[in-house]
């Protein structure tokens, strides 16, 4: 999608403005969809959502031009307000991590590298943005609640709390490399760490192709700095975390049988919560969603594996919920329903036992309250939970989930944000189009789920040492695409 570029607006006060739409021909017992466009907000070309109707706006630069409340007023019209703030957003800054009330954002040079960090409050019920700390310009990532978990002099972690202490915690019993993952959603840990250890060995296997293996130790890093063994994997290689989330993550452990033996992998699930471990888990190749909700784990398909599908993992059983592969999967209302992409390229939705329900789409975004968009020949609208249609109909080409109440809608170059007046649960609806093909006109909607811009992942894992680190632009486009 092609945005026109235009002049950057620098944040001073908290203007309210009214730039809203509200369709003039709804149907009858059908609720009207009120509008706002991208471009009139500030000119903007693309956000990051904040949550409850704060985002981060974007012109064609990819750097923030500020920050904006996004609401419906009295007279069911969606308007926006700026969020007054003490950061200068005239400067090259890029959001980092973080959302809801706390995120990080940085000051690049002219060569894109971090020359300052700053973690941001976003008080939201005064309508204001205020930098509270400052973080090491190093490696650093901050949650949603404030603390952040940063790399700093040498095989050290850093732990901020909201209020700018810090708690720093040595990791490394032999520094040959250093990994962290970060669980934004997590609230026993701020993070775990990888940790290579050269005691207590129970066998040393000396193998001429792969080295000598090793202990590596699994911590958890909590809010006050501490260090608190979880799962140790015994005489390998190599290991990497593959999927974290709020409740759980996956070990991706190399290994050698013998001496002559070729490198073999296993993977190894570990929940938080119930301090589990399932071996043997069927997850290779795969990111995975952030919770594991109903015993059940979303598996996603990695893009250009074309011979690999997501789908539903019951960890109880290590099987997959149903036999059908899909392209995609993913939930925004805890795990109540998940959507899919089938691998004829239609849209649809699980149930919270891996069951396909309702019919397929053209296109379709997540259930997050009691509504979600979908798309049949070429228009958009809103259906309930049973997918009757309680919304009128629009022209689009494609659509998501915002939050509870507002949505995405775009029509080629047109992207609007959508909420509704008065929807409510419907009869049986009869006049829903009758299911066709996609529409040929598709395009990428700028989108609130945003991946980690140092690794492009959204539960962060991060190796230093061995790996080389390239910062990248913070606006990462629609999730589902």
């Amino acid at each position: 999608m092609r945005f026109k570029r235009t002049a950057a607006a620098v944040l001073a006060a908290v203007t309210a403005v009214s730039a809203a739409s509200v369709c003039a021909f709804a149907e009858e017992n059908k609720a009207e969809l009120a509008t706002l466009d991208f471009a009139d907000v500030h000119g903007m070309t693309k956000y990051s959502s904040l949550g409850d109707g704060y985002i981060l706006y974007y012109d064609d630069s990819n750097y923030i031009r500020g920050i904006v409340h996004l609401e419906k007023n009295d007279n069911g019209e969606l308007t926006y307000t700026d969020v007054e703030t003490d950061l200068d957003f005239s400067k090259n800054i890029t959001w980092w991590s973080g959302e809801s009330e706390y995120l990080q954002l940085s000051e690049r040079d002219t060569e894109n590298n971090v020359t300052k960090r700053h973690v941001v409050h976003i008080d939201k019920a005064n309508n204001k943005a205020t930098t509270v700390y400052t973080p090491p310009v190093d490696w650093c990532y901050t949650r949603g609640d404030g603390y952040s978990i940063c790399q700093d002099n040498g095989p050290f972690l850093k732990v901020y709390e909201p209020d700018g202490t810090v708690h720093e915690i040595g990791m490394m019993d032999g520094f040959r490399f250093y990994t962290y993952a970060i669980s934004d959603l997590n609230g026993k840990y701020v993070g775990y760490a990888l940790s290579l250890s050269d005691s207590d060995p129970d066998v040393r296997i000396e193998s001429p192709a792969y080295g000598t293996t090793r202990d590596i130790i699994f911590y958890g890093i909590g809010k006050d700095g501490s260090r608190n063994k979880l799962y140790v994997a015994k005489n390998v290689i190599d290991c990497d975390f593959c999927a974290i989330g709020s409740n759980y993550f996956v070990i991706n452990e190399q290994y050698v049988n013998d001496a002559e033996s070729p490198l073999s992998g296993r993977w190894t699930l570990y929940l938080t919560e119930e301090d589990k471990v399932v071996n043997n888990f069927n997850f290779w190749g795969s990111s995975g969603g952030n919770r594991i909700y109903n015993n059940k784990l979303m598996k996603t398909r990695p893009e250009g594996e074309s011979n690999m599908t997501a789908g539903l993992i019951d960890v109880t059983t290590n099987e997959y919920c149903n036999d059908n592969g899909y392209l995609y999967i993913g939930t925004e209302d805890e795990g109540k329903t998940y959507l899919v992409e089938s691998m004829d390229e239609k849209w649809g939705f699980l149930d919270a036992d891996g069951n396909e329900i309702g019919e397929w789409f053209d296109d379709a975004g997540e259930f997050r309250g009691d509504y979600a968009p979908v798309i049949k020949d070429g228009k958009a609208y809103l259906v309930d939970r049973n997918f009757n249609r309680v919304s009128e109909m629009v022209n689009a080409n494609e659509v998501e989930t915002y939050s509870d109440d507002m949505f995405l809608f775009a029509n080629g170059d047109e992207v609007k944000f959508v909420t509704y007046n008065g929807a409510a649960s419907a009869p049986a609806d009869t006049s829903k189009p009758d299911d066709t093909s996609k529409p040929s006109d598709s395009t990428s909607t700028p989108s609130a789920e945003k991946d980690n811009p140092e690794t492009g992942a959204k539960g962060v894992a991060l190796t230093l040492g061995l790996a080389a680190i390239a910062g990248a632009a913070a606006v990462v486009y629609r999730k589902k695409k």
